[in-house]
């Protein structure tokens, strides 16, 4: 667990409708150092539009993947933080918003890009 998708008590009056919060994945919770970093390991703004990869530190996180050095090796680039792979933002609140994984998703053995194949199960009229 890295972040907790509660809401800040004055956001709890928030329009039941209000989709933009909603769909945060959360505040970071104690001892989580959860950063949004662009290439070059430089923070991006927190202003919930500049968009760059999620990277963490706790002490619960894994040290790698098991018996597969290289894929633990990525994971763990910098040997500082973990690299998720995802690409979130990071809003004024401090609440993080996964935007969609560099990795994409894996469908009966092959990678699919989610951007390039929208799914109808996201659809506006089946998320009422």
């Amino acid at each position: 667990m890295l972040s907790l998708s509660q809401v800040k008590s004055r956001l709890q009056g928030a329009e039941p409708g209000d989709v933009s919060l909603r769909i945060k994945a959360g505040l970071p919770i104690p001892l989580v150092d959860l950063r949004v970093v662009d290439e070059n390991m430089r923070d991006v703004p927190c202003d919930g539009k500049n968009a760059g990869e999620v990277v963490v530190r706790a002490p619960w996180l894994t040290q790698g993947y098991f018996k597969n050095p290289e894929a633990s090796e990525h994971l763990w680039r910098r040997r500082v933080t973990l690299h998720t792979t995802d690409i979130g933002v990071i809003d004024g609140e401090g609440f993080l918003q996964i935007n969609r994984s560099d990795q994409g998703c894996h469908q009966d053995g092959g990678r699919v890009d989610l951007l390039a194949r929208p799914s109808s199960a996201f659809s506006r009229s089946t998320m009422r």
